[in-house]
């Protein structure tokens, strides 16, 4: 039950820091926040991996389309259901 409470904790922290992330792409000058540089520097090594495989999609105006959050929670989404099969609890 201990184990289940943990990684329950640590999925909706690493919600929030992906999402916090992704707001982070439509206000760019929160990036420079102290809160900000430390969302940054939490999500990006989480990222950085996704964006080698699939990279940031260029648009006509210069804009770019980051998808890797989204498939980084995804793949957390996923491994949680699979350790919710193996472990036989329900995570949510």
């Amino acid at each position: 039950m201990m184990l289940h409470n943990i990684l329950l904790v640590l999925y909706d922290a690493l919600v929030v820091l992906l999402v916090g992330n992704m707001l982070l792409s439509y206000f760019p000058r929160w990036r420079y926040h102290p809160l900000g540089q430390l969302i940054s520097r939490c999500s990006e090594p989480l990222l950085q991996p996704i964006r080698r495989i699939i990279p940031p999609i260029k648009t006509g105006n210069g804009a770019r389309l980051d998808f890797s959050p989204a498939i980084c929670l995804f793949i957390i989404y996923l491994l949680l259901e699979v350790l919710d099969n193996m472990l036989g609890v329900r995570m949510r």
